[in-house]
């Protein structure tokens, strides 16, 4: 009678969400006497979610051996089905695919035509996905989403609503596939999904949604995900990539410090037991979050950790070399990264890092290429901060090419859309561009007032290699001439640079040779020099050509 009591209670407090209580009850019940297996199966489900890991599997297996026993075939198929997709996502890709195996065997010797039929299309879709087949994978999560119907059951058509989701996006059908996605999220809201569902879906939909720049859908989901983690303490699946996808959101919108603790927090729960594979995720933002404070050595030792998690560290290591001044091997680690990787959501965040490191090394005519490049991938998404992107990249290829005006009007133009996004960073990097255009144009008040500005954002992030980069730039505006050079004159200076006589000046320029002497002079006395090697050194040194 008290077995029968105990065992009651702790299944009220597993539908109430308190797992750890259900864990604790189960796992005394069993101790006394063997547990039958729907309830071996809500013992090992909140062994689980309370991150026991290797003992929820343990358990599970027991309760599919007993559900085979007695003959009940739906659940044996469906907890076989469920130790699979764990074992998959927890990396274990043998057992994981052993599990899934069994399950497809049991369907097939019985012919069995339950609803369990649509859950195995989850697995094959998803390696279809993997391979970049969205047509197939969007065709097989409808079949399985038709079953879901067909049988009333919440966690597969939640599952197969979420599948479908992310097939539109890989087709860039963005908009189709967005709503799906909000679909799948209002039945993680409001309908009766199994907590492992849930968490799989709130974890996955955040994914995506970064993956296109979707960030307010992101942050949205993030902020539910994180409620939900809240709400239940004792929870430690998801948990950990809730927490690295806030240290995303909050990098973004200049919290760099918060990031690194939720980011830290992240790496602790993923790396207990057994460790999960999102652990590569979090050591990797952990080397960005780094890196962009310039504590190079730091960000080394988290990207390494990165690697040992089966996460590249890229294009983060490449830019590390970058930061550490070793171009040729930047330019080495990120051309066989833009050779190698395929993926267009990959490729997204390894343009802009090869633009860097190309324009770095002056190679200008790659890096055209490369902005077209992801102007075609950014095309299929149509996301503001893609947008921004683009901009901005745009206008530092224009400023390489000495094309000031262009270069303003693009960089302008990034930095009023990123502003509103509140990224603060590469907005105080377009500040600083701005400020370097202003520079060159003999414009002192101008530049001064956007290097401030920049100074300003780049303080409050701890962006070290920046703030010393823009502090330089404010120290070249009080070595600048207070007298701006005209237009013309800086056609001149362009020439004398190149070591161009007089004589060759006037007829590049169509103008006599005393005119040409005119401008040297007043050249010379704006820039207070007295020689063409020191009018040559100043403007290279200022970057006024």
């Amino acid at each position: 009678m008290q077995h029968d009591l105990a065992i009651e209670e702790g299944t009220k407090a597993y539908r109430e969400g308190r797992w750890n209580d259900a864990f604790d009850i189960f796992q005394q019940c069993d101790r006394s006497r063997e547990l039958e297996p729907d309830h071996q199966w809500i013992y090992g489900t909140s062994a689980y979610l309370t991150g026991a890991f290797s003992l929820s599997v343990e358990i599970w297996s027991k309760a599919h051996h007993h559900y085979l026993k007695d003959d009940h075939l739906s659940a044996a198929i469906r907890s076989a089905f469920w130790l699979g997709i764990i074992l998959m996502n927890k990396g274990e890709k043998a057992r994981g695919g052993g599990w899934l195996g069994r399950a497809n065997s049991l369907v097939t010797e019985n012919e069995w035509k339950g609803v369990e039929r649509g859950f195995l299309c989850v697995p094959v879709a998803l390696r279809q996905i993997g391979s970049g087949d969205f047509e197939k994978s969007l065709d097989t999560f409808s079949r399985a989403y038709s079953i879901g119907r067909e049988f009333r059951n919440i966690d597969l058509i939640t599952i197969s609503l979420l599948g479908q989701g992310q097939s539109l996006v890989g087709l860039g059908q963005v908009e189709e596939g967005l709503s799906k996605l909000d679909e799948t999220m209002i039945n993680v809201e409001s309908g009766p999904v199994f907590p492992v569902v849930k968490g799989i879906v709130y974890c996955a939909v955040i994914e995506t949604c970064m993956t296109i720049f979707e960030w307010s859908r992101a942050r949205e989901w993030t902020d539910a995900l994180n409620d939900w983690c809240e709400s239940h303490p004792y929870l430690v699946p998801f948990r950990g990539q809730c927490l690295t996808r806030r240290s995303e959101l909050l990098q973004l919108q200049g919290k760099w410090s918060q990031a690194i603790l939720e980011t830290e927090k992240a790496i602790e729960l993923l790396t207990r037991d057994s460790g999960e594979p999102a652990a590569g995720l979090a050591y990797y933002q952990m080397g960005e979050l780094h890196r962009l404070q310039g504590n190079l050595a730091a960000a080394e030792k988290a990207y390494q950790e990165a690697h040992s998690w089966n996460r590249k560290p890229q294009p983060g290591l490449a830019l590390l070399w970058y930061a550490k001044g070793n171009i040729d091997q930047a330019v080495q680690f990120i051309e066989e990264l833009e050779q190698e990787t395929d993926k267009p959501e990959a490729r997204l965040k390894i343009l802009p890092a090869y633009m860097e490191i190309k324009l770095a090394e002056n190679a200008v005519e790659e890096a055209q290429s490369a902005w077209h490049k992801l102007a075609d991938l950014a095309s299929t998404i149509q996301a503001d901060f893609l947008e921004a992107t683009l901009y901005y990249w745009q206008g530092v290829i224009e400023m390489s090419r000495g094309n000031l005006r262009n270069a303003r009007s693009s960089l302008e133009k990034s930095h009023l859309i990123w502003k509103p996004l509140n990224a603060l960073y590469p907005a105080a990097r377009a500040m600083v561009i701005l400020g370097e255009i202003s520079l060159r144009e003999g414009n002192l008040h101008s530049a001064k007032l956007e290097f401030a500005a920049a100074r300003k954002i780049f303080e409050q992030l701890g962006a070290q290699p920046d703030l010393e980069r823009v502090e330089a730039l404010m120290k070249s505006c009080d070595e600048a001439p207070q007298t701006p050079i005209s237009a013309r004159e800086k056609e001149v200076l362009q020439l004398l640079v190149q070591g161009r006589s007089n004589k060759s000046i006037a007829s590049q320029l169509f103008i006599s040779d005393r005119t040409v002497e005119r401008h040297v002079s007043n050249i010379y006395n704006k820039l207070g020099v007295s020689s063409r090697a020191e009018a040559t050194a100043y403007a290279l040194k200022h970057q006024l050509v």
